[in-house]
């Protein structure tokens, strides 16, 4: 690596690489950077790769910067249901809804501890990513009716495929938990629910979890 650079630009260095000497030669990469100090511009398709190696992620849509970031914050609050969808695996869940004086509804819920008070009366999407949809023993706050469709055993998490209302939904699962079956209930905490608009997002979360 040259020392008289201010900036080093990769373009899809590690595409066609081995998985394992991939995983070693993105360390050796942060370990440059962190040795020299310099700027690097990484361009990435693979979302694993610019979510562990970045310090800054800039999403782009047909040429347009929809998000830029550190990863925690394209995760946790993607702006656009676009980043919602692209980043994290599996996608984040979006289902339709009504928002109508402060309140929004999904499949006949009120969606409880979630702020709409400023978001106007008509349709909305609210948005979670599966890593957060849990499994309940009793109705509740933000509590719904599902079935489990199909279970898909990734090694250290399984993703359950459910059926809410006649329309899928994903929840991921650490190996350690129970694997649900049949009839099953699940939780939306409202503190990681996002609300959409026309694909863009229009407000986070207030009050508690449950």
């Amino acid at each position: 690596m040259r020392h008289d650079v201010s900036a080093v630009l990769l373009d899809e260095p590690l595409t066609v690489i081995d998985p394992q000497l991939r995983l070693h030669l993105r360390r050796k990469l942060k370990e440059i950077h962190g040795r020299f100090n310099l700027t690097m511009l990484y361009v990435t398709h693979d979302q694993n790769e610019a979510m562990t190696f970045a310090d800054e992620v800039v999403m782009m849509n047909h040429g347009r910067v929809v998000q830029m970031g550190m990863p925690a914050d394209l995760f946790e609050a993607p702006l656009t249901r676009f980043v919602g969808y692209f980043i994290g695996t599996p996608a984040m869940n979006f289902r339709a809804a009504e928002a109508r004086d402060g309140i929004v509804r999904l499949d006949g819920m009120v969606v409880a501890g979630v702020a709409a008070g400023h978001v106007p009366s008509g349709p909305i999407t609210v948005g979670i990513r599966p890593e957060y949809v849990e499994f309940a023993d009793s109705p509740g706050r933000n509590v719904l009716s599902a079935t489990v469709l199909d279970i898909l055993d990734l090694g250290s998490v399984r993703v359950v495929d459910l059926i809410v209302a006649g329309r899928k939904v994903k929840a991921k699962l650490q190996r350690e938990r129970a694997l649900p079956a049949g009839d099953v209930l699940i939780r939306l905490p409202a503190d990681k629910i996002r609300l959409y608009i026309d694909d863009h997002l229009v407000t986070a979360r207030s009050g508690s979890s449950r």
